[in-house]
């Protein structure tokens, strides 16, 4: 559930009129309030209490240079293969500013970012992932987040 609620928070962030180029500085500082605000939106609700966990901490890093906490490490480790699936979904699709990466653009910068934006055992875990599993899920583009995480999770 709170996989699938993981970006709610963007509900919050105004949209800009030109999406064609990448966002600036500032945009990017609001839209990294996204986390928070989808927390807050879920915060009542008794029965997303694990959920909310799963969105604010889902731009988190391995190294800590992430947000909104700068959590490192194992200090919320149960997310790390979220962290992967989201990030290479994003990377291989198609936005207003850039153009997608191939499968193996992308998992050559998952392989880049172990270590720092990604746990090292998250990345070996999508790195057991055929090219045939991830063709797959990204031809499907329904949930590719989730079922990606469910490969990495094995």
């Amino acid at each position: 559930m709170g996989l699938c609620l993981h970006d709610i928070g963007k509900i919050g962030v105004p949209m800009r009129s030109s999406t064609s180029r990448p966002l600036t500085d500032e945009e990017w500082m609001v839209m990294r309030t996204h986390p928070q605000l989808g927390a807050l939106m879920v915060a009542d609700v008794r029965q997303l209490e694990k959920a909310r966990e799963v969105i604010l901490a889902h731009h988190e890093r391995y190294d800590g240079k992430g947000y909104p906490n700068r959590l490192a490490g194992n200090e919320c480790r149960w997310r790390h293969g979220l962290t992967i699936a989201d990030a290479f979904d994003a990377m291989i699709s198609d936005r207003p500013y850039r153009s997608a990466m191939t499968l193996a653009e992308a998992r050559a910068e998952v392989r880049r970012c172990s270590g720092t934006q990604f746990d090292p055992k998250a990345v070996a875990a999508f790195e057991s992932i055929s090219d045939t599993q991830l063709e797959a899920v990204a031809n499907k583009r329904e949930q590719p987040t989730e079922e990606l995480l469910s490969l990495i999770r094995g």
